[in-house]
C-alpha cells in the first residue's frame, strides 16, 4: 500500500514548510499527481487521516489532483499529453520521451 508512503510525504512537507505560519495547524491540502501513482481520493484521505492519527494531529481535508503524462516524440517533436502505453498521439510512434507528470506537487495548504 504506497498510499501510506505518500501521505508520509505530504505530512512531512507539510510540517517542514519554511513559510508556515507559526502555530497555524494545517487543515486541508492540495496534492497533484501524476495518472501513474494510480492514487485514488478515498485511499490518500484515509492514510492521511491514519497518518496524523499517528502524529496526535486532527485529520486534514484532502483535495487529489491527476497530471496528464507529458511526452516528448522522438520521431515528430511533438509534446504531448500522452497515455500509459507511450505512444504519440500524433504520429504513432513509440519512441517517447516522458517529460512531465512523473511526480508529486503540493500545490496548496490551508492552516487554521
Amino acid at each position: 500500500m504506497h498510499e501510506h508512503g505518500v501521505a508520509d510525504q505530504v505530512l512531512d512537507a507539510i510540517l517542514h514548510q519554511p513559510h508556515r505560519p507559526a502555530d497555524a495547524r494545517p487543515v486541508a491540502v492540495t496534492v497533484v499527481v501524476s495518472e501513474l501513482a494510480a492514487l485514488t481520493q478515498e485511499a490518500l484521505q484515509d492514510a492521511l487521516d491514519h497518518v496524523c492519527e499517528h502524529h496526535a494531529l486532527p485529520p486534514i481535508r484532502l483535495t487529489l489532483e491527476t497530471a496528464a503524462l507529458l511526452g516528448e516524440c522522438r520521431e515528430c517533436g511533438q509534446i504531448q499529453a500522452v497515455s500509459e502505453d507511450l505512444q504519440c498521439p500524433a504520429c504513432g510512434s513509440g519512441e517517447v520521451r516522458l517529460c512531465a507528470g512523473e511526480t508529486m506537487l503540493i500545490r496548496a495548504v490551508e492552516y487554521a
